[in-house]
């Protein structure tokens, strides 16, 4: 079924909603729906609801609500990216909604681009990648100049995907309950010194070496993300 994300808007069974201005534009003109077809509505915030095409007018567009529901925010995971190059960055803000993080930190690197995501593609990407994979929430995205602006106290454990395994910094393959995880991805080129002596300076950092050879940024975020999943 065809998702669209509605943000903010609260959902409520058996009402009316109608919607205008870009939105509508976008709904009527690229996705080209048609009425009384059947789509899922998202609000970014857990809300879903099964809804049908009442109307398309040139203005407005009205949807019929039917079952609503409240999806709770799960056990947050969050990530960690020194940005890559734009391509592979694009991928990764992709795979990290379609796999359920709660929030990514975009830091700058020492070998990250010059040129940062501006805002309004990033917030596209993300809508586009909610919308394919029906994920009721829509992750928080927070950018930061430098890694040691970024609060990590709240984390119980933050993961570093390496392919050096160090034993006295070997990650968990089971999570302790109750753990807030943060997962780190460095860009293709790799930390450079000063940062890896940093990442391991914390002392909730464990390293997570997988039997592989070495994986591109966004390969190694989607093969860490799916090792934290597949924890107990």
């Amino acid at each position: 079924m065809r998702a669209v994300l509605l943000t903010g808007h609260v959902f409520k069974s058996g009402e009316t909603l109608s919607v205008t201005g870009e939105v509508h534009h976008h709904l009527a003109n690229v996705i080209r729906l048609e009425k009384t077809e059947q789509v899922l509505l998202l609000n970014g915030v857990g809300g879903k609801a099964q809804a049908s095409v009442l109307e398309i007018t040139k203005k407005e567009i009205q949807f019929k609500l039917t079952e609503v529901e409240l999806v709770p925010r799960g056990d947050q995971l969050d990530v960690l990216l020194l940005i890559p190059k734009k391509e592979a960055l694009e991928s990764m803000l992709k795979a990290a909604t379609e796999m359920g993080v709660g929030r990514i930190l975009l830091v700058k690197g020492q070998r990250s681009p010059e040129k940062l995501p501006e805002e309004r593609r990033v917030q596209a990407l993300l809508q586009s990648a909610l919308e394919q994979s029906n994920n009721p929430w829509l992750p928080e995205v927070i950018g930061f100049g430098k890694m040691s602006e970024a609060n990590l106290e709240l984390y119980g454990e933050i993961l570093l995907m390496d392919v050096v395994e160090e034993a006295s910094k070997a990650a968990q393959k089971v999570r302790m309950a109750g753990q807030k995880t943060l997962l780190l991805v460095g860009p293709e080129g790799g930390y450079s010194p000063e940062e890896r002596a940093m990442i391991l300076g914390w002392p909730q950092t464990r390293i997570v070496t997988l039997p592989t050879p070495i994986l591109r940024a966004p390969t190694a975020l989607i093969a860490g993300l799916g090792w934290c999943h597949a924890r107990a």
